[in-house]
């Protein structure tokens, strides 16, 4: 993690000095990929977001949070994933507040859903660091950056396995197919924040927009600030087509969209 200071941590910028507790949060809904209510955060990982710590990172802009009945859903903003990309990249000063168990148990899961999804081994992933005169290096077959392909035509974002590139040429522009989404929600949605199921918004973003771009966008959306996509609570009342058009997410079928503003 990030060098720390006695009481907190600090990656140089002012005021910007979080807790161990506090990164503890941020990982926890990195790793989940999703908004988290209080009751869920403190059932299943022991940990709480509530007075001067939720005001604090609110204040930050690295989690948005807002009140459903008598406690708080939480969301990672886009500097929140930022931060927490930080707290992956730099090592641990072994000073201040440990990460709490809660959040090395949520990266851990999420870690195995992640494999499982990409279909790679553990050595995929674990491998010794470069030295100063090596670079890092990806498994045989696949190139690092975002977008790169593995040797079998499948493309990846975020060194995760997503879909083979459907024949008959390149993929359009993620922005290009986000674009298109947020158009086509702008059509259904009643009000701004209003549930539109993903079976109602496919068909409107065009018969040449791969499926595999979509779902990496509503992906990427759903990471960003404003944008919400979960699944239907209510299973009972899912038709083939919302269990056909859903998309997976953190290994969860979604079926619902809101864009806010």
């Amino acid at each position: 993690m990030s060098g720390e200071r006695p009481g907190g941590r600090d990656d140089g910028r002012p005021g910007d000095r979080l807790t161990g507790g506090q990164v503890g949060i941020l990982l926890t809904l990195m790793a989940e990929a999703r908004p988290l209510p209080n009751p869920e955060l403190a059932a299943r990982f022991r940990q709480s977001l509530d007075g001067a710590d939720r005001r604090l990172l609110n204040s930050l802009g690295l989690v948005t949070s807002r009140r459903v009945g008598r406690s708080y859903v939480h969301e990672l903003t886009a500097a929140g994933w930022s931060r927490c990309r930080q707290e992956l990249r730099a090592p641990s000063s072994g000073r201040g507040a440990a990460v709490p168990p809660g959040a090395v148990q949520a990266l851990l899961a999420a870690l195995g859903r992640h494999l499982d999804l990409a279909g790679l081994d553990l050595r995929d992933l674990f491998r010794p660091p470069p030295t100063d005169t090596q670079q890092p290096h990806a498994p045989s077959g696949a190139r690092t950056a975002d977008g790169a392909r593995t040797a079998d035509g499948a493309r990846t974002v975020d060194g995760a396995r997503i879909d083979a590139v459907p024949p008959g040429g390149d993929e359009p522009p993620q922005d290009e197919a986000e674009r298109r989404i947020r158009s086509a929600y702008g059509t259904l949605a009643r009000w701004p924040g209003d549930w539109v199921r993903l079976a109602a918004l496919r068909p409107l973003l065009g018969p040449d927009l791969p499926r595999v771009a979509v779902d990496t966008a509503l992906r990427r959306m759903n990471r960003g600030p404003g944008v919400t996509v979960a699944p239907d609570e209510d299973q009972k009342a899912l038709t083939g087509a919302d269990r056909r058009e859903a998309v997976e997410i953190g290994g969860q079928a979604k079926h619902l969209i809101m864009v806010e503003g």
